[in-house]
């Protein structure tokens, strides 16, 4: 009798073991369009960071993955975006064309710091512009967003660190994070 318990329990056992494994869900495909940097002076480390924090949040996030492919790269090219970031449609033919379940995009206007003295402390105080767009074609959604930063900090408390760059990078993982999460209003 205790052999056939123990049957019956390696049996259940093994069924429990099994039935999440049937229930794996494919990840949404995402296709990144370069970085649409308009700031004064073309700053290159914007694109760089760009892509960095826009892969690792693509990763981090459950149920993504992330698609880099000639194919992708020249459809997005053929898409001939300009300075702008691409509307609705645009967006929904480079995921159809693609075969991606969602495309974002990115345009920075504005990227840099400046001084402000407020009594014998040398403030800096970030001016960062610009708007980010995601379709997702799973729900045909179309996320926008401007975004502008403004925020202030002690010139000190920089000295180590490229503070414009990263807030910047926070921006794109929020902007990001929120284009994925994008849901019909």
């Amino acid at each position: 009798m205790k052999k056939l318990l123990n049957y019956l329990l390696m049996v259940v056992l093994a069924v429990c073991f099994a039935v999440p494994a049937t229930s794996v869900a494919e990840a949404a495909t995402v296709a990144l369009v370069p970085l649409i940097n308009n700031v004064e002076g073309g700053d290159k480390l914007a694109s760089q960071l760009y892509y960095k924090e826009a892969i690792a949040t693509i990763k981090r996030q459950e149920g993504f993955s992330l698609v880099e492919s000639a194919q992708v790269k020249n459809i997005i090219a053929e898409a001939c975006i300009g300075q702008e970031v691409p509307d609705k449609e645009t967006l929904a033919r480079i995921a159809k064309k693609a075969g991606v379940d969602m495309v974002f995009a990115m345009q920075l206007d504005k990227l840099h710091d400046k001084p402000i003295n407020i009594s014998r402390d040398l403030i800096l105080e970030l001016n960062m512009e610009g708007v980010a767009v995601g379709y997702n074609a799973l729900n045909d959604v179309y996320y926008q967003h401007e975004f502008s930063d403004d925020k202030q900090i002690d010139a000190a408390l920089t000295s180590r660190w490229d503070w414009v760059h990263e807030e910047f990078a926070r921006q794109v993982r929020v902007e990001l994070k929120h284009a994925m999460k994008a849901k019909n209003n």
